[in-house]
């Protein structure tokens, strides 16, 4: 290939004074940004299960965070009465997003509790068995510890609102599947090449940009 071939080539490739072509530059990075971005996301149900002994019935409360932070929306509720022997204790979370922290309120009243397993079930392949060391009183707890598998606690009896967080739901730290900078790369080097790609078809075939 000539020098003027090879000049004639980067002519149908790159974009030169055209206008056209950085607007439709701007536009494929964003689409790509946002294809990237909601590429794992998309309607789901997790399924995560407490198993709990308690003394007295309880009414146990999990908030979860879908990127809204945790609020009175993304909030299940349930009864327990069964007192004196393990417990399941389950709850189904929809989501659309990135599922990304749990915390739960173990009662509204004064309860001493122990939790044996804490499992949330991602899909039929994958589950996930929260480290019980790793939970995190937060308010309203006069009392934890972690004993060879099992985590037992007391809230205060005068407190309203005892929270307990889980620190761990995922083999990845919290947060981290929204900070993989791979997939956004993946998607906007695609993106261009496709543009690029799209430029040359026109520009040497038809005559376009």
């Amino acid at each position: 290939m000539t020098e003027r071939q090879k000049e004639q080539l980067l002519q149908h490739v790159w974009p030169g004074r055209s206008p056209l072509f950085y607007v439709m530059l701007v536009v494929v990075l964003l689409l790509s940004f946002l294809g990237a971005h909601y590429s794992e996301s998309g309607y789901r149900s997790y399924l995560i299960e407490f198993v709990i002994e308690t003394e007295e019935p309880v009414q146990f409360d999990i908030y979860y965070d879908v990127g809204r932070g945790y609020n009175e929306v993304d909030r299940q509720s349930m009864e327990v009465e069964e007192v004196g022997s393990p417990v399941p204790v389950r709850f189904c979370i929809p989501v659309w997003t990135e599922l990304e922290k749990i915390r739960f309120d173990p009662a509204r009243e004064h309860a001493i509790m122990t939790i044996y397993s804490i499992t949330i079930f991602y899909d039929e392949e994958t589950t996930f068995q929260v480290p019980l060391e790793t939970l995190e009183p937060q308010k309203d707890i006069i009392y934890s510890a972690y004993d060879g598998g099992k985590f037992t606690f007391e809230t205060d009896p005068e407190g309203e609102d005892p929270i307990i967080v889980l620190n761990r739901i995922s083999d990845k730290p919290i947060g981290s599947r929204w900070k993989e900078p791979s997939r956004y790369a993946v998607w906007m080097i695609g993106g261009l090449l496709c543009l690029l790609a799209g430029r040359f078809v026109l520009r040497y075939f038809f005559s376009g940009l």
